[in-house]
Formats: structure tokens, C-alpha cells, sequence
């Protein structure tokens, strides 16, 4: 099964193969890989391959640790790309793909396991995972700090590598699709609490690596928040 920055709920229109290749995807995954090769433990492996999930990118994780991230040239789980790419945001395409590659990267971090206890969720995002069914609950929930702790890696590539304009686009842009989407799929809500994170310093303490910053983001009581009341104010 897939991690993946997009939920399996809503369908959205989106880019064909024709206005986004998969080799061009593919070429900015490699880039992303490479520039947080210090990040992981083992660099993970990237194949371009057509599966069955709606989903067109994602990874897979393995218990001893190896991950592997997959383009999937499903066409019907490519338009998915639409949750985040429209022609209003074409010129930072590139940069909101490679924020994404980030976020499944996120899923491949040591951190992404080890620092699970430490995410703290609002009384409304648990009251929201309660509506699903007691059966379900641990199990959405566990998935829901996983792909917050993604998101919140998302947010620190952006700001660490992307131009601090595009950044803010960016990260705009994934607030935005998680807001809209979030309420239909309890497990990939992340918008109130990335909204808070968002609203913190995003960097990172001395010897931190990607993973640890943001276990300490995401944490009740963190070591150094310069501005931990802080709030993104987003355009409506």
C-alpha cells in the first residue's frame, strides 16, 4: 500500500501525461532525493511503475527500514496531480512537486516512526477521528501524525530550498488542498495543525536533522518555538 500526500476520497481534474510527463516527475524526484541524501538512514529507491492505488505518488515502507518512493502512471491516479497543480500556479509546478516528493520523503525518516508519541492533535482533529468509528480510530489516527509529520518535513524543504517568494506559494498551495479535502478522508486532515506549524520558526536547531525539527514542530511542549502562538493568516 502507498503512503501518499493524497487522499483517496475526492477525485480532482488534473494535468494528463501530455502536461506533465513522468519522466519530468521523475527527474525532480531524483533532484529531491539527492538533496536530502544526509536525511536518512537509507536513500530510497525510485521506480516509475503503473499501480492500482489512485494515488501518483507515494512509498512504501518496509519494516527494516528501506523505502521505496513510486511514480504510478496510473491515469487515472495521475490527475490526482489537480488536488495541487492548476494554471493559476504553472509557473511553481516544479517547486509544489518537489514539496511533495519532500512529504514522501517525510514517510522514509527515521523520525517518522520513532517521533509518532510526541505529535500532539487538537481537540477538534480527534473529535474528527472519532466521527469515523471506535474500530478505526487508532488506526487513522497513527496514519494522521504520519502524514502531519510529512507535511510538516514538506514545509521545512520548502523554506530550506526553494526561493523564499516560491516557498510561501508553495506552502499555500498545500494548506489549501488540505483544507479542501481534508474533511472528506479524517486521516489526511492535516490543515489545523500544519496552519499552526506554519506559523513557527521552521528552523532548525543546531545538529537537527529534517526529522527531529519537526517532531519538535509538532511536539506539546517544544524546546525553542521563537514564535509558538503564532498562526498562518491565509488568504480566503
Amino acid at each position: 500500500m502507498l503512503s501518499a500526500i493524497f487522499s483517496f476520497f475526492l477525485t480532482a481534474s488534473g494535468p494528463t501525461f501530455a502536461d506533465l510527463p513522468p519522466a519530468h516527475v521523475e527527474r525532480i524526484a531524483i533532484q529531491v532525493i539527492n538533496q536530502l541524501a544526509h536525511e536518512y538512514q537509507e536513500k530510497p529507491t525510485l521506480v516509475v511503475a503503473t499501480r492500482p492505488e489512485p494515488t501518483p505518488l507515494g512509498v512504501i515502507s518496509y519494516a527494516n527500514g528501506r523505502c521505496k518512493m513510486v511514480i504510478n502512471t496510473n491515469g487515472n491516479a495521475w490527475s490526482e496531480w489537480g488536488r495541487f497543480l492548476n494554471a493559476d500556479n504553472k509557473a511553481d509546478w516544479d517547486s509544489i512537486i518537489a514539496t511533495s516528493v519532500a512529504h514522501e520523503v517525510g514517510h522514509c525518516l527515521r523520525e517518522a516512526k520513532t517521533g509518532q508519541h510526541s505529535v500532539q492533535l487538537s481537540e477538534e482533529t480527534l473529535s474528527a477521528l472519532g466521527s469515523i468509528g471506535n474500530s478505526a480510530v487508532a488506526m487513522s489516527t497513527r496514519v494522521l501524525k504520519q502524514e502531519l509529520f510529512a507535511d510538516t518535513v514538506a514545509v521545512i524543504y520548502a523554506k530550506e530550498f526553494l526561493p523564499a517568494n516560491t516557498a510561501g506559494h508553495v506552502i499555500e498551495s498545500m494548506l489549501a488542498a488540505r483544507e479542501k479535502f481534508g474533511s472528506a478522508d479524517p486521516s489526511h486532515d492535516t490543515y489545523r495543525e500544519l496552519a499552526v506549524v506554519v506559523g513557527k520558526s521552521l528552523d532548525r536547531l543546531p545538529g537537527e536533522t529534517m526529522g527531529a525539527t519537526a517532531v519538535r514542530l509538532l511536539s506539546a511542549n517544544p524546546k525553542d518555538d521563537h514564535n509558538p502562538s503564532a498562526m498562518l493568516t491565509m488568504a480566503r
